[in-house]
């Protein structure tokens, strides 16, 4: 009988991707409690109010081919770990840029206590939840033999 242990490489990537989530959904949720009021105010906009949405824009696009760049850095001949350090380091930049502007979004909402950031916070929190690392996606994308397979 063979035990398996929770130390993988995708284990790993899970637990980062955890980690991230957690962060943005407690801030965000701290940010309600301070709050405690949902106002939408669209007059007298500032620079503030395009610099949000189009970061946030940004930070997915940007995210993804960072993303796509990296991934496309891995060979076919790189070892299994050096795969997966690779695809790791390029979820982890796709995760940082997701949450820098979910975060920035939550701030703006602290300070202005408009609610139009925190719903722009909860589409990026909507998003990266749908970036949730799986098996087969990882086998689909690294082409990994079966011995790779046994080890993810």
């Amino acid at each position: 009988m063979t035990t398996t242990t929770n130390k993988t490489p995708f284990f790993t990537l899970k637990l980062i991707f955890y980690f991230f989530l957690a962060g943005q959904i407690i801030f965000l949720g701290v940010a309600f409690y301070l709050m405690q009021s949902l106002e939408f105010n669209f007059e007298n906009p500032d620079m503030m109010s395009y610099l949000v949405p189009c970061f946030a824009i940004a930070a997915v696009f940007i995210g993804n081919y960072i993303y796509q760049q990296t991934i496309n850095t891995i060979k076919r001949e790189d070892t299994f770990f050096q795969k997966m350090a690779k695809f790791q380091t390029a979820n982890i930049i796709k995760f940082a840029m997701i949450e820098s502007a979910s975060l920035f979004a939550i701030v703006k909402y602290l300070i202005s206590s408009n609610a139009i950031y925190a719903v722009i916070a909860i589409l990026l929190i909507l998003y990266f939840t749908s970036l949730i690392p799986n098996k087969e996606k990882i086998i689909s994308l690294l082409n990994l033999t079966s011995e790779e397979r046994k080890l993810l």
